[in-house]
């Protein structure tokens, strides 16, 4: 297989996890992937947002840079990546929201697919590694074949660095690598 398909689904309120959303998608174009990119809907009532500026402003230029997950898209990809924010504990509900739509695709469907997860933080913030295990668990139940985080992709901060965002770039190029592995089978 030449082309690996990858597709990047995430849920981002302030960009934090956009932007890491779009290295994952960096290393896996450098690594050879065609890529989407797509943004989970918000679920909160309209009111909360508006209250909110900068999360009005923010979810209102994602709307427009960014479409909603179809199941469509993950048909079309070999390999997915799911971002969410670092959530202590547990995994964000806009996220879940799309997790719970992918599985009517069912086991048999997403099998045959790699996929892995990735928080804002990778993990650094007190109860976002369980984030990121909950969101590997899942996963994992829906049928996918799971590339944990890499090593090098480590713990980062939650305030984004240069070195995390090569992280994120070495996450896109090994979830790529493991596609096409899959795929040559």
């Amino acid at each position: 297989m030449d082309d690996v398909n990858l597709l990047v689904i995430f849920y981002s309120r302030s960009g934090l996890t956009e932007r890491l959303a779009v290295l994952v998608a960096e290393g896996a174009i450098q690594e050879g992937a065609k890529i989407r990119l797509r943004r989970s809907r918000d679920v909160m009532p309209e009111e909360v947002i508006a209250a909110d500026e900068a999360w009005r402003s923010e979810r209102d230029r994602m709307h427009k840079e960014y479409a909603a997950p179809r199941l469509e898209d993950v048909a079309w990809a070999d390999v997915v990546a799911f971002g969410t924010p670092a959530v202590p504990g547990s995994v964000g509900a806009e996220l879940g929201a799309t997790l719970s739509q992918i599985a009517t695709l069912g086991k048999e469907s997403l099998g045959r697919k790699a996929a892995t997860a990735f928080t804002s933080s990778y993990g650094a913030l007190a109860g976002a590694e369980l984030a990121l295990s909950e969101l590997q668990s899942r996963l994992l139940r829906l049928g996918f074949v799971t590339l944990p985080v890499p090593e090098e992709a480590g713990i980062a901060p939650s305030v984004a660095s240069l070195q995390d965002y090569e992280r994120a770039r070495v996450h896109g190029r090994k979830l790529t690598a493991l596609g096409r592995a899959l795929h040559t089978r």
